[in-house]
C-alpha cells in the first residue's frame, strides 16, 4: 500500500523550498508543472499547457505568465541551497556534457540553430543546452546541477548579445560549483578538452581525441611553432607503443577496451598530464583519457568514466520525462522548463531510493517510479487540493 503522506510531504518539503520568493498563485503553477514532468505523458508535449494538462486545467496565457515571472536567477540560488542541504560538504566530482533538444518544426522559436549531432552523424534543428551534475562521492549519488543555453555567435550578433562559447560557460559552471561545493575532479568528454578547460579545471579527467599531438615527457614541453621532433598524434604514439599494452582485468566499466598503458606526456602547451591509452582489439580502435592528478590509477580512472556517464544517463531519463518537448518563443523559458525538469527528475530519484516505504515496492528506474506515481493515490479527483494549496 503506497505512504501517500510521506510522498506527499517530500513534495512539498521539496518545492517550498525551491520555490521560495514566488508570489502564491506562481508557486502554485510551478508546483503543478513540475508535477506533470514527474508523470509518464499521455501524449506528445508541444506546449507548455499540455505539459500541465493532467494536473491542472488552466489557459495558455495564465500558464505563460506564471511561468515567464519566475526569476531563473533566483530559482538557481534555491536549488544550491536544495544541494547543499543534501550534499553537505562532501567530496563531488563535476561532470560537464550537453544535449540537443530537437525542435525540427519551429519557425519561431529563439536560438533554435543547426547543430551536428555527433550520435547520428549529421545537423539538426535544435537548442543546445549545456548541462552539469554532481557526483557525492560518499553517497554515491547524482544530482544534475545547473544548465545554460547555448546560442551561436550569428544570433548573438543579430539581437545585440554577448556571445559566449561553450567553453565560457563551462567556466561560468567551473566557478559556480567550486564556490558552492567541495569539488575534488572536474570529468568531461574530448569536445571540451581544450587549452582554457584545461587550465580552468582544478583537478581534472577528460577523454582527448586521436588526432592530438603530444610529446611523452614526465617534464613541462611546450612545442613551438615548427617543433616536430619527438611530438607525435596519439594515434602515432598508441601505434608505436602497442607491443606494450596490458591485458585488463575487471572489465565491467568500458569493456570491449581488454588492454591498456599508461604513460606521462606534455601537451603542446606544456601541461603534463597522465595518459590512459585503452585498446578494443576486436574493432582495432584507442581510447585515450588524461588527467592532471599524478597518482591516478587505472582503476580510479574507469570509476571516474562511469561516473562522466551518469550525466548520459540523466539525458536520457529527462527526456523520456520531457526535457525537450515544450514550445516557447523566448530564451528563458527553456531553461525554466530545463531547471523544472531537473526538480522532476531529481525527485523521482528521491522517491526511487524510498520506494518500498513509500509504493510497497523497490524500483531503482527514473522510469519505473514515474509509472508508480501516476498509478498512486495522487490521481483520485481530490489530489490538488491535497497537494496544491496557497
Amino acid at each position: 500500500m503506497e505512504n501517500m503522506s510521506d510522498v506527499k510531504n517530500m513534495f512539498i518539503q521539496f518545492i517550498d523550498l525551491l520555490a521560495a520568493n514566488m508570489k502564491p498563485a506562481v508557486k502554485t503553477h510551478f508546483s503543478n508543472y513540475v508535477m506533470a514532468l514527474m508523470l509518464p505523458p499521455e501524449k506528445k508535449r508541444k506546449s507548455i499547457v499540455a505539459i500541465t494538462e493532467l494536473v491542472s486545467n488552466v489557459n495558455q496565457s495564465t500558464m505563460n505568465r506564471a511561468m515567464k515571472s519566475i526569476d531563473p536567477v533566483q530559482l538557481l540560488r534555491n536549488w544550491i541551497l536544495s544541494l547543499k542541504d543534501d550534499i553537505n560538504n562532501h567530496p563531488v566530482i563535476l561532470v560537464i556534457d550537453d544535449t540537443l533538444n530537437e525542435h525540427p518544426g519551429s519557425v519561431v522559436m529563439k536560438a533554435i540553430a543547426w547543430f551536428h549531432d555527433r550520435k547520428i552523424g549529421k545537423s539538426v534543428k535544435a537548442h543546445q543546452i549545456v548541462t552539469t551534475g554532481l557526483y557525492d562521492t560518499v553517497t554515491e549519488r547524482f544530482y544534475p546541477f545547473v544548465i545554460k543555453l547555448y546560442k551561436k555567435k550569428e544570433y548573438c550578433k543579430v539581437n545585440g548579445q554577448e556571445f559566449k562559447t561553450k567553453i565560457d560557460l563551462v567556466a561560468d559552471f567551473l566557478m559556480n560549483a567550486y564556490e558552492n561545493f567541495n569539488v575534488v575532479k572536474v570529468v568531461t568528454d574530448s569536445w571540451y578538452a581544450s587549452s582554457d578547460f584545461l587550465k580552468n579545471a582544478k583537478l581534472f579527467v577528460t577523454e582527448l581525441k586521436c588526432n592530438r599531438v603530444v610529446k611523452q615527457s614526465e617534464v613541462s614541453v611546450v612545442r613551438g611553432k615548427h617543433d616536430k621532433t619527438g611530438w607525435m598524434s596519439l594515434d602515432e604514439l598508441a601505434n608505436l607503443m602497442k607491443e606494450n599494452l596490458t591485458d585488463r582485468v575487471g572489465m565491467n566499466i568500458l569493456p570491449t577496451y581488454g588492454k591498456y598503458l599508461m604513460t606521462k606526456v606534455s601537451l603542446s602547451n606544456g601541461l603534463v598530464v597522465s595518459l590512459l591509452i585503452l585498446y578494443d582489439k576486436k574493432h582495432n580502435s584507442y581510447k585515450y583519457l588524461i588527467s592532471n592528478e599524478e597518482t591516478i590509477t587505472l582503476e580510479e580512472y574507469l570509476k571516474i568514466w562511469r561516473v562522466r556517464w551518469m550525466i548520459e544517463e540523466f539525458h536520457k531519463d529527462g527526456k523520456a520525462l520531457g526535457l525537450g518537448e515544450y514550445q516557447t518563443r523566448d530564451e528563458v523559458m527553456p531553461i525554466i522548463h530545463g531547471v523544472s525538469l531537473i526538480f522532476a527528475y531529481t525527485l523521482l530519484a528521491k522517491m526511487a531510493r524510498e520506494s518500498q516505504r513509500m509504493f510497497g515496492e523497490i524500483v531503482k528506474a527514473i522510469g519505473e517510479c514515474s509509472r508508480l506515481l501516476k498509478k498512486s493515490n495522487f490521481f483520485k479527483k481530490d489530489y490538488k487540493s491535497l497537494l496544491f494549496t496557497g
